[in-house]
Order: structure tokens, then C-alpha cells, then sequence
């Protein structure tokens, strides 16, 4: 098999060791092998995944525990070659992906699609640019803003200037790393020869929605004032996606307390972020 030199393929896992297993085995079955895969682990005993690392012969170590986007730059610390990719534990590559992400230009972030077996039949799901509210439903015809996290092959030098937030455990952080890079001044490019399957596991999903929503809420408002420097936008979202979540949440009849609970913590992550930036 040929061995590509220029990507590292990074796996930030937790106490998932069986699907662990079949996207590492997705990665050996590839027409080319990455220069390094290494996987980062969050589990609360590592062995099991320690273990299925050790059989595929790939690089491990042990995540900071702290959330996925922790983990993720955890890894960065530790790349060495000249593009990265991420893809999540449940995600099984097609057979080319190493072929295609080890030849994106490294003066764009390049990124792909995935086919997402959350539902039946199985979708394809594409990078969208986020709404007004943060969701990611808009279209892309003036520039993507937006990536498919485990399709998409970045740059080492991107990571001089942009990192993924750490505040929040998971979601729409990609969003906020895209948000941050064309900021930044990176173009992000689609090429529909990369792509992945994704096949999001059940495990870990405990508040799963209600962590969405906080992560959504802060890290659109941060985008508003940080990334778009336009801090009137930011409050006024602010205002608006809690009275949306409060109507949703009427709507569908889910308890009151829990939503002004979402509102709570994402306002109380959105100061915790402003407040160290200030003092740095």
C-alpha cells in the first residue's frame, strides 16, 4: 500500500471501543495509508481502547477529559505533518479519503461530505452556513463559512492562529472553527471526492439536545461579537434565540425550567470566554 507523508488522521474517541475498531479497520482497507493516525482518548479507563490502538499498529495517547474540542487540541499540539484531518469514532472512511485529503492545497481548508446514518434512508449531509439563530440550514452560494468536521483536511499552519473552543463539551463546534478561520482570512473549498460514513452511536448522548442548544446559543453570539465585531448583532441575538427557545419549547411542551436552564448555562459560558479573553 502506498504510505501518503503529508496527513495525520486524528480519532478523538471516548468508551467507544468497538466502533473505534471498525474506523480504524476502514482506514487499513484505504488505497493509501496516512503518514500517522493517532488516537486521543477521553474513556475513563483507556485500556480497552489502548488495546484496539496497539492491534492496528496506530499512535495513542490520552485525552485531557475535559470535551471534544479539548481533545482536538490536544491533538494539534502533537501534529507534525503538513494537513490534518478529524473524524469521530463512529465514522468509517470510503476508500480514496486518504488520497483526496493528503492532496488538498494547504492554502485552504478543504472539506467534504458525509453520508449520515442517523435515519432511514441514510442522508447526505453537505457543509451549511449558519442562520440567523446558529442553525446550520443556509446556503453557501457567497462562500462557505461552514464545514463537515470528519471530511475535511485543514492545514497545519492554520492552527497558529485558530483553535476549537474548549468551553463546551460537544456541538457546532466545527462551526465556530470555520466561523474563526474565514475570519482569519482562510477560504474553506468543497471537494465531493472526500467524504466519510457516519454512523453516530447512541452512547454519550445522555442530554444530547439540551448540550446542542447551549453550545448553539453561545458560540453564535461569541461569532456575532467576536468574529463579526459587531457586538449590537450579538446582544440582540442573544434576545431573540431565548424567546425562539422559549416558544420551541411551548410549542413542544418541554419543560420551561430546563429551557431557561440552556439559557442560563450558555450565557453563563459566553461570559466565562469574553472575561478571559479580556484578561489575556
Amino acid at each position: 500500500m502506498t504510505v501518503d507523508r503529508s496527513l495525520t488522521i486524528f480519532i478523538c474517541t471516548r468508551d467507544r471501543p468497538d466502533e473505534l475498531s471498525s474506523a480504524l479497520a476502514s482506514i487499513a482497507r484505504g488505497s493509501m495509508a496516512p503518514a500517522r493516525v493517532l488516537v486521543s482518548d477521553d474513556s475513563e479507563d483507556g485500556q480497552a481502547t489502548e488495546e484496539i490502538a496497539r492491534k492496528f499498529g496506530v499512535d495513542y495517547q490520552r485525552g485531557p477529559r475535559r470535551g471534544l474540542g479539548a481533545n482536538r487540541n490536544a491533538c494539534v499540539e502533537d501534529l507534525n505533518t503538513d494537513l490534518c484531518a478529524f473524524i469521530d469514532d463512529d465514522v468509517i472512511v470510503s476508500s480514496d479519503f486518504v488520497k483526496h485529503a493528503s492532496t488538498a492545497p494547504q492554502t485552504q481548508i478543504t472539506t467534504g461530505w458525509e453520508l449520515n446514518f442517523s435515519t432511514e434512508p441514510a442522508r447526505r449531509v453537505f457543509a451549511s452556513n449558519a442562520s440567523f439563530l446558529g442553525f446550520q440550514k443556509s446556503d453557501t452560494r457567497h462562500g462557505l463559512k461552514s464545514i463537515v468536521i470528519n471530511a475535511t483536511a485543514i492545514p497545519r499552519k492554520a492552527f497558529s492562529t485558530i483553535r476549537f473552543d474548549e468551553l463546551t463539551r460537544y456541538g457546532y463546534e466545527e462551526i465556530d472553527f470555520a466561523r474563526h478561520a474565514s475570519a482569519a482570512g482562510w477560504t474553506i473549498a468543497h471537494n465531493p471526492d472526500l467524504w466519510v460514513e457516519h454512523h453516530p452511536s447512541a452512547y454519550g448522548r445522555a442530554d444530547y439536545n439540551a448540550q446542542l442548544d447551549v453550545s448553539r446559543i453561545y458560540l453564535t453570539r461569541f461569532a456575532y461579537a467576536r468574529y463579526d465585531r459587531n457586538p449590537i448583532k450579538s446582544w440582540t441575538y442573544s434576545v431573540v434565540s431565548a424567546v425562539h427557545l422559549l416558544l420551541s419549547a411551548a410549542k413542544s411542551r418541554r419543560p420551561i425550567g430546563e429551557t431557561l436552564n440552556v439559557i442560563r448555562r450558555s450565557n453563563a459560558i459566553y461570559r466565562t470566554r469574553i472575561r478571559a479573553e479580556e484578561a489575556s
